[in-house]
């Protein structure tokens, strides 16, 4: 009974003690509560910093938070509130960077990766002087690009505006900035346009350029009013200008600044050029550079109304041409200048005339080269028709060979029937198929070597063909009425041939027109043979004789019959051997 009682007043006590530690910590929580009412932002850095979790915090963790003083809060909560300030005014100030400063800002970033808004901020006017940077390299490229449109639009005027018209493009002096703010060389091609040219080098050979040397000598009387350009030349200037003038409001630059030629020279040339302007004076400002005061000698370059720039020159040294485009691009920066340039005699200097004399007489020797391949090629054509017209006639000529028959053709075949030949034969070397099967034809060896055919392993040696030459026989395919012929395994010993094989001829070959027959081989020497193309001379073959297996089975007085033959004028068509996708290797 006792330990009931003390196990009941112990449970009691434990459920006070939890009791009292919940009101405890309910009022902790409030305590907290109010805290992150009153000092919210120092409150959530201090829970963050202790790893605190608000919603499950236990009350170790809520008597930490309310065991810190009020001045504790008070002051946590001023300093981080002057600190949240503090970041929304860099915020601030960051956003304007990135909005007045993007390139700035990202090159600055690209330099000092990973670096703080703050960091950022307090280097802003580096950031802002690299945006200037930038945008001035920006201004210079595009620059850049502009001058390069111009001058191709110039160009594509001056094809329809000035023919006839000389051209040459010039890089001019041109200092740009880049987005480092260092002073670089840019690029600025400016196209010249002119009637005529002239060079000073006494010593080059002028054959092809005799208005070259004839404007040389005649600067002299240009600066004398004696001779001027004739006034289609100024009109085409004109349309030149005129054409531009449609696109863009235009400044011509006359440059009176000419050594050696008076204004009253340089006004008359010009004057040509001035008074076919009226049509669109409203678009075009002329200025002649002799009404501009002198400075130190040297005049002031005009300040330019318009951007679209044509400087037009009476005489004009290559040097000459750069020096005043760079005159007038380094006192117009403002307005980016674009220029092309007119120059009524352009001077040409010694390495460019050289340049032009060389390639003269490359496209002299380019057009000989030409007319010689084209001779050739003509000659070929010719040759190649001639050529043609030969095979053309050759294939005449043996289809009239094959096609032609002996009017007793049958009586040809009745003998060769009656004696039991089904079947002639011809012997060559297994290499020489492609040949046969590529030409359709058994040729000669004669026609082989006149419309050379090669024979890759010819069964005939010296001997066998200087034979054939004294009986007229080089012309003609030999045919054989046995698989055994002696000469084929003579060749094969001598190594003319090395893998024979026999093609199975139709009988019907026999009745070509143009064939003769022998009853022995038909070069032999030793002994009479019987050669002939009639019926008769067929009829001499000893038939038994050539129906024997080998010659050794014969008696010595046949021997030499075995060895009959048909003779056919030049070539034996495809369509007569049997097997020529399966000839019988022996």
């Amino acid at each position: 009974m006792k330990f009931i009682i003390i196990i009941i007043v112990i449970g009691s006590i434990g459920f006070i003690v939890h009791k009292v530690k919940e009101l405890k910590t309910n009022h902790l929580r409030k305590a907290a509560e109010e805290i992150q009412k009153k000092y919210p932002l120092a409150y959530k850095n201090f829970v963050s910093k202790n790893h605190i979790v608000v919603s499950t915090a236990k009350y170790s963790d809520l008597e930490k938070i309310t065991n810190q003083s009020i001045d504790y809060w008070s002051n946590e909560e001023q300093r981080l509130q002057e600190q949240e300030k503090r970041r929304q005014e860099i915020e601030r100030k960051y956003d304007d960077i990135s909005r007045l400063y993007p390139n700035g800002l990202k090159k600055w970033t690209k330099l000092n990766p990973f670096s703080a808004h703050e960091k950022v901020v307090s280097n802003r006017y580096k950031i802002r002087d690299y945006e200037q940077a930038i945008k001035e390299a920006q201004e210079y490229d595009k620059w850049e690009e502009e001058q390069d449109e111009f001058k191709n639009e110039c160009l594509e005027i001056a094809e329809e505006t000035l023919p006839n018209f000389g051209k040459c493009y010039y890089d001019v002096p041109f200092t740009k900035l880049n987005e480092d703010g260092e002073c670089v060389d840019g690029k600025y091609v400016v196209w010249q346009f002119f009637p005529g040219a002239y060079c000073l080098e006494s010593d080059l050979d002028y054959l092809d350029f005799v208005s070259i040397k004839s404007n040389t000598k005649d600067i002299i009387r240009f600066k004398r009013k004696e001779v001027c350009w004739p006034k289609s030349v100024y009109e085409k200037i004109d349309a030149f200008i005129m054409e531009l003038a449609k696109k863009y409001p235009i400044s011509i630059y006359l440059n009176t600044n000419e050594e050696e030629w008076s204004s009253e020279s340089l006004n008359f040339h010009y004057n040509g050029i001035i008074f076919g302007l009226g049509l669109v004076s409203d678009k075009v400002e002329t200025y002649n550079s002799a009404i501009y005061p002198i400075l130190n000698g040297k005049p002031l370059p005009p300040k330019l109304k318009n951007r679209h720039i044509i400087i037009i020159d009476m005489q004009t040294g290559n040097e000459q041409l750069k020096s005043v485009c760079k005159w007038i691009i380094d006192n117009n920066k403002d307005k980016h200048p674009l220029i092309t340039y007119i120059s009524l005699l352009k001077g040409i200097d010694r390495e460019e005339m050289i340049d032009l004399i060389n390639n003269e007489k490359k496209k002299r020797e380019e057009e000989e080269e030409r007319q010689n391949r084209e001779r050739e090629d003509e000659e070929k054509r010719i040759a190649e028709l001639k050529r043609k017209e030969e095979e053309q006639k050759e294939r005449n000529r043996l289809r009239t060979l094959s096609d032609s028959r002996k009017n007793n053709a049958q009586a040809y075949l009745n003998v060769l029937q009656n004696n039991g030949i089904s079947c002639l034969y011809h012997f060559t070397d297994e290499s020489n198929l492609e040949s046969i099967k590529e030409h359709g034809c058994l040729f000669s060896w004669q026609y082989c070597e006149d419309h050379g055919i090669k024979i890759p392993m010819p069964g005939g040696g010296g001997l066998s063909r200087m034979l054939d030459k004294s009986r007229g026989l080089q012309d003609y395919v030999r045919l054989c009425f046995t698989k055994n012929h002696p000469m084929m395994y003579i060749a094969r010993n001598e190594g003319r041939i090395k893998k024979p094989v026999l093609f199975m001829i139709d009988p019907e070959v026999v009745t070509i027109a143009d064939k003769k027959f022998s009853n022995k081989n038909a070069t032999i020497k030793r002994e009479p043979v019987n050669i002939g193309n009639t019926l008769n001379d067929l009829q001499q073959i000893h038939f038994n004789t050539i129906k024997c297996n080998t010659h050794f089975d014969l008696a010595d007085d046949e021997k030499s019959y075995f060895q009959a033959e048909v003779l056919v004028k030049t070539f034996v068509p495809i369509k007569y051997i049997k097997n020529i996708d399966f000839p019988l290797y022996v």
